[in-house]
């Protein structure tokens, strides 16, 4: 699906449960992805062109089993809670350095991601947000971050380099 110049926002749910969805491109105009925009499009692996992306609604990827890669960029300011939960394939995500909380669940079971690098930015990183990232091995994260209880439970393997 290739969206036409223009196109500026994706509608809260538009696309939930499209299992027909492999790839997106955005326009270079899209600035906010709502609420379920692509929940549970599960054969959802990759989305393109997202470079001017400045909010992520809830849930709006949550349940793309499939989703492999999404070129985010320092635009993005807001993630919305369970934004990425249950996205098992996801290997790797870039946190733009705009991002001051990273919410509940945002990234919860997404079972692939090996290392996650927290921006200073991010003050805040909230509950279960990625609770169940079962390879995640490596999270670089600023002292000065608050981690609220359980936001890497059950991450076995990982191991947390803190920077001054």
């Amino acid at each position: 699906l290739t969206f036409p110049e223009g196109i500026r926002s994706i509608g809260d749910g538009v696309y939930q449960d499209c299992h027909l969805l492999e790839t997106i491109s955005l326009s270079s105009e899209t600035e906010k992805i709502g609420k379920s925009a692509f929940e549970n499009s599960k054969w959802l692996r990759t989305v393109t062109n997202s470079k001017s992306v400045t909010s992520i609604g809830a849930m709006a990827f949550s349940g793309c089993i499939s989703l492999q890669s999404i070129d985010l960029s320092d635009n993005l300011r807001e993630l919305g809670k369970r934004c990425f939960e249950h996205c098992c394939n996801l290997q790797e995500i870039y946190l733009s350095t705009q991002l001051t909380t990273i919410p509940e669940r945002a990234f919860f079971r997404c079972k692939s991601l090996k290392k996650v690098v927290i921006p200073p930015s991010v003050r805040v990183i909230e509950a279960e947000a990625f609770a169940f990232c079962e390879a995640l091995e490596e999270v670089v994260i600023s002292k000065e971050t608050e981690v609220a209880d359980g936001a890497f439970g059950y991450c076995e393997m990982v191991r947390m380099v803190i920077i001054p």
